[in-house]
C-alpha cells in the first residue's frame, strides 16, 4: 500500500485590536513581539517535540511531504535555526517534499484573486528563503478546489495540485488516482482523502498548528508519487463548478465564511482590494491574509478568543485604517 501523506506546519498570527480611536494613527497592524513571545512558549511546550518526532522519522530514512506555512518557518528561524537546517540537509538528500499553498495558511482564495495570488507568491518566496528551494507540488488551504483553481497556479509554474477526493462528487473515482484539471492549460490533479482501505491513498495531516484531523506521522513515497505522475496517462478531467473543501479539515468550509459577521468582512475585504489594490504596501497585503486565517474567520461565529462582534470591530477598524492610508 502506497501512503502519500501531507504533513502540516503552521502558526497564527496575530493583528492589533485596533480601537476607533486608534484608526487614524494606526502604525504597525500586527503583533510582531506578542507573536513572537507565542510562537517561543509553544516551541518549549509543545514544538520541538513534534518537529524532533519529524527529524527522527527522517533519521529512519522514511520521506515526508510537507507544507510549512510561512509565520512558522520565520519565527522557528529565530528561535531554533538548527531545525531548519537539519531539514534541509533531508530536503537536499531527496527525503523531504515541500508541498505549496498559502503563505500565511488563509482561506484568500475565498476572498479575492489577487490576495490569492499574492498570499502563494510569497509562500514561494518563504521557501527559497529558508530552503533555497520552490515547491512544486501544491495543495490550497483547507483542500479547496474549483476549476478556476490552476489557472492561478499555472501562472505561479506549477504543474501538480492536490484535491479532496470528496466521494459525493466522484462518482465512482476513487482516491489516490490522477486526473486532469479543466481548461486550456490543464495541471495534474491527485485526490487526497483517501480510503484506507484502498491500494494507495493520499491523507492530509496536522503536524502543528493546522486543523487536519489526523496527526500520526506515516511514510510518504515521494519517489513512488513522481513515479505515478510520471506514468500518468489518462485523460480523465477532475471537473469542481464550486469549491470543495478537505473532509478532513476539522470543520466544513461553510462554518468559516457563512456567518453574517463573516461574510460582511471577506466583502469589504475585497471592496478594499478592489478599490486601492495598485497602493497596498506588502505590510497592508499581508494583514489582509491575517484577516483570512481560518481561526481569525471561525472566532467571528463561535467566540473562541473574544466577543464574535468585538473581533469584527476590531478587523473592521483595520480596514479602515488602511482605506485611510489611501484616501
Amino acid at each position: 500500500m502506497n501512503k502519500f501523506q501531507v504533513l502540516h506546519y503552521h502558526f497564527t498570527l496575530s493583528f492589533k485590536n485596533l480601537s476607533f480611536l486608534e484608526v487614524g494613527k494606526s502604525g504597525n497592524l500586527s503583533e510582531e513581539e506578542i507573536d513572537e513571545k507565542r510562537f517561543a512558549e509553544a516551541f518549549e511546550k509543545e514544538i520541538k517535540d513534534k518537529l524532533s518526532h519529524l527529524i527522527n522519522h527522517l533519521k529512519e530514512g522514511n520521506q515526508v511531504l510537507v507544507y510549512f506555512s510561512a509565520p512558522f518557518l520565520s519565527h522557528l528561524a529565530l528561535q531554533n535555526v538548527a531545525t531548519i537546517n537539519q531539514i534541509k540537509k533531508y530536503l537536499d538528500a531527496g527525503q523531504v517534499e515541500l508541498i505549496g499553498s498559502c503563505a500565511y495558511h488563509s482561506l484568500s482564495y475565498l476572498c479575492h484573486k489577487q490576495l490569492f495570488r499574492k498570499e502563494i507568491e510569497l509562500h514561494q518566496q518563504s521557501y527559497r528563503e529558508h530552503f533555497d528551494q520552490e515547491a512544486q507540488f501544491f495543495i490550497n488551504t483547507a483542500g479547496l478546489y474549483d476549476n478556476d483553481l490552476c489557472s492561478y497556479l499555472h501562472e505561479i509554474g506549477y504543474k501538480t495540485t492536490v484535491a479532496p477526493a470528496n466521494s459525493w462528487h466522484l462518482s465512482g473515482v476513487t482516491p489516490g488516482e490522477v486526473h486532469w484539471s479543466a481548461g486550456e492549460q490543464p495541471l495534474q490533479v491527485i485526490l487526497a482523502n483517501g480510503d484506507q482501505h484502498n491500494s494507495e491513498y493520499v491523507s492530509l495531516a496536522d503536524g502543528y498548528g493546522s486543523s487536519y484531523q489526523q496527526k500520526e506521522v506515516q511514510h510518504a513515497g515521494i519517489y513512488e508519487l513522481r513515479n505515478k505522475l510520471s506514468a500518468h496517462q489518462s485523460k480523465d478531467i477532475y471537473l469542481a463548478s464550486m469549491p470543495l473543501s478537505s473532509p478532513e479539515w476539522v470543520l466544513p468550509i461553510t462554518y468559516y465564511i457563512s456567518g453574517p459577521l463573516q461574510k460582511a468582512l471577506i466583502r469589504e475585504i475585497k471592496s478594499l482590494i478592489d478599490a486601492h489594490a495598485d497602493r497596498l504596501s506588502d505590510d497592508e497585503w499581508k494583514i489582509l491574509m491575517l484577516l483570512c486565517q481560518p481561526e481569525k474567520l471561525l472566532n467571528l461565529k463561535d467566540g473562541t478568543d473574544e466577543n464574535p462582534y468585538q473581533a469584527f470591530i476590531y478587523s473592521m477598524n483595520i480596514l479602515t485604517a488602511i482605506a485611510l492610508r489611501h484616501t
